[in-house]
């Protein structure tokens, strides 16, 4: 039996410098931000199906899913606006034909120093289960992705957010795995074992959150082990980008080369550099 292949793609907004360049690149989509590029006004987001429908760039995954503003621990937590936002946001979502939200926001899910922990990981399970509701019925899943501790003092580590995902038998919702925080928490691979039946999506960068091609990384060895516990989702590259346009061809064959140096199917036409 032949290796799966990798499909390949990268987070950004999806200005049309944006489209032109991932199509120049050959990657195979677009991972958009939820907060940023659907949540906008009628008319914005109009043009943006009108814009992804001419250029028949597919979004199959969304993330940053709420801005930072809009918490979902802590004492301003509102329930009804968070259940509100994600009805809004999973209907927009499938317009577009997203397949998995992710659920990073580090920002919102920040519990306060004196707010108790178990208090705030309620109310991320409440959350979660009222997204998760809102995605399923619309045919898309739910991908928790775990943040550094810098970022976020809930869930950081892949380990930690699949048991919590088990913990709370969170039907449905399941786990990113993102080589660049994992990394920055100091999580090895194997992680990705305990945790292998709840991936739904990953993010790559190379060191120093470059775009792959600008530093080292280690993305082949992420990779071989995806491949080798069974993964056939996508990967993302999703890292401060310095000149996207100028930046994404290399970033993008990067990415293959590492996926085809670990076993993954070589694309058509693609020569290993």
């Amino acid at each position: 039996m032949s290796p799966p292949r990798l499909s390949v793609g990268c987070c950004a907004v999806g200005d049309p410098d944006e489209i032109a360049a991932l199509h120049a690149a050959s990657a195979d989509y677009l991972e958009l931000p939820v907060a940023r590029a659907l949540m906008v006004s009628d008319r914005d987001f109009e043009t943006l199906g009108a814009r992804l429908a001419a250029a028949k760039l597919a979004v199959p995954a969304a993330n940053v899913f709420l801005p930072p503003h809009l918490m979902v621990v802590g004492p301003a937590a509102d329930p009804e606006l968070l259940a509100a936002y994600a009805s809004s946001a999973a209907e927009r979502a499938e317009r577009l034909g997203i397949q998995v939200l992710v659920f990073g926001s580090g920002g919102s899910r920040t519990a306060p120093p004196e707010f108790s922990r178990e208090r705030a990981l309620q109310q991320l399970e409440a959350f979660l289960r009222v997204v998760q509701a809102e995605a399923g019925r619309r045919g898309m899943s739910l991908a928790i992705e775990p943040l550094e501790s810098e970022v976020t003092n809930l869930l950081n580590t892949v380990r930690e957010t699949a048991a919590f995902v088990r913990e709370r038998n969170l039907a449905g919702v399941g786990v990113l795995a993102d080589l660049w925080h994992m990394e920055r928490e100091g999580e090895d691979l194997e992680a990705l074992t305990d945790a292998a039946d709840l991936l739904r999506h990953t993010h790559v960068a190379a060191a120093g959150r470059l775009a792959p091609g600008q530093a080292e990384d280690r993305i082949e060895d992420f990779l071989r082990s995806l491949l080798e516990l069974g993964y056939r989702g996508a990967c993302s590259i999703e890292c401060r980008w310095r000149d996207f346009a100028a930046e994404v061809p290399a970033a993008v064959a990067r990415l293959r080369s590492a996926a085809s140096a670990a076993g993954w199917e070589r694309p058509p036409g693609f020569s290993r550099r």
